[in-house]
């Protein structure tokens, strides 16, 4: 009997943005920083919760929601209790996930993000390089 292979093509469209950030500060101060320099109004929110391949790891997250064009801006810590959000870009301490928006984050928005003081890079990260990214991220 003849084996028939089906391919199928898994690659869907992230339906967020991501966004690289280095910095040797703590999320609060760096939250603060971001607001400062963005004139963004990041508020705490309870831990992102995460689950890997070594489990659930907690990872801490400020959000902020513009009311003018509706765009979500979330800071998440890459590197929680119990591991990384996504363990392939280890070099980055914070990500910040932008959802709702119409327009592709730039490099002017990275830009922008890295005249704050305490933020060392601003770099965007291109979807399809990502190795891993769990569910829990993208809902």
């Amino acid at each position: 009997m003849p084996t028939h292979l089906l391919q199928v093509d898994y690659s869907e469209e992230l339906e967020f943005s991501l966004v690289g950030l280095s910095s040797n500060q703590r999320e609060h101060r760096l939250a603060w920083s971001l607001n400062t320099t963005m004139r963004w109004d990041l508020g705490r929110r309870e831990d992102a919760e995460v689950f890997g391949k070594q489990g659930k790891s907690l990872h801490t997250c400020f959000v902020y929601r513009n009311p003018e064009d509706h765009v979500v801006y979330s800071l998440l810590s890459n590197r929680g209790q119990g591991g990384w959000i996504i363990p392939d870009w280890q070099r980055f301490d914070y990500l910040l996930k932008i959802e709702n928006n119409i327009w592709t984050p730039s490099d002017e928005l990275c830009r922008s993000i890295r005249r704050s003081p305490l933020v060392l890079a601003a770099i965007l990260l291109p979807a399809d390089q990502m190795k891993s990214i769990y569910p829990s991220l993208v809902s």
